[in-house]
Parts: structure tokens; sequence; C-alpha cells
């Protein structure tokens, strides 16, 4: 298989997983969303005010979602630069097709040599030798 269908191949798999990953993402955040509304909604008029400290410095939650899509979408604008130039290197290199790899030849089972086992000459027995202890000498107190 050529190199550009495997990478080609790849992609479409991981886009595939990507995608399944961000439809499970979603479904679950609209649960919970839809849980957080069912339960502490009705509660939040019961709540004290809350003073937050440099709350008028804070972005707006549109300004926010706006600047982390553009965010994101420059990291896209460059990871699709990138990739331009990877598949463009491939695109205009020619086409080399892979040596295709031999496989070893099964080694032939070798019948195991058996070597005659040496038989050792055994020495003859040793008499053991006997010691005879000498009776101990008979200690003498000095005289005062």
């Amino acid at each position: 298989m050529p190199v550009l269908e495997q990478i080609a191949d790849a992609t479409d798999k991981f886009y595939d997983f990507a995608e399944s990953t961000n439809e499970k993402a979603r479904e679950t955040a609209g649960t919970i969303v839809a849980r957080i509304v069912e339960t502490e909604v009705p509660f939040a008029d019961r709540l004290p005010e809350v003073n937050v400290p440099f709350a008028d410095r804070l972005p707006e939650p549109k300004d926010a979602v706006d600047s982390t899509f553009d965010l994101v979408a420059s990291g896209i604008a460059a990871n699709r630069s990138f990739t331009d130039r990877v598949v463009s290197r491939f695109v205009d290199a020619p086409v080399v097709e892979a040596p295709a790899v031999k496989k070893p030849a099964a080694k032939k089972p070798v019948a195991k040599k058996t070597t005659a086992k040496k038989t050792t000459a055994k020495k003859a027995p040793v008499a053991k030798k006997t010691t005879t202890r000498k009776p101990a000498a008979k200690k003498t107190a000095a005289k005062k």
C-alpha cells in the first residue's frame, strides 16, 4: 500500500473517531444542561446576589465564545498550512514502492546429537583416621 493511501486511511479513521467523540460530548453536554435547568434554576432566585471583583472587566459571554472560536480557527488554519506543505512534498516526489519484505526461510529441524555419558572412576574408600586424645594434664595449685 503506498504511503499516501496509508496516510489517507489513518486520517479518515482519526476524523471518524474525532467526529464520534464530539457527538458523544455534545450529547453529554446537552444532558447536563437539561439537568441543571430542571434542578438548579428554580433555586437560583433564592440565592443572594454576589459581587464579583473586577466583574466590569470580564468579557461578555458572546465575546468570550467568539475569541475562543477565533483561536481554534487560527490553530486549524496553521495545521492545514503545515499539512498542505507535507502533502506537497509527497506529491512532488517520485513514487517509489517499498521493497517486498522477504520472510526468512524456515529452519529445518536438526536432530539433537546425543552424547554418551562419561563414566567416572570411583575412588576407593579411604579409611578414617582415628586420633586418640591425650588425657588433660592435672593442674596443681600453687602453695602459699
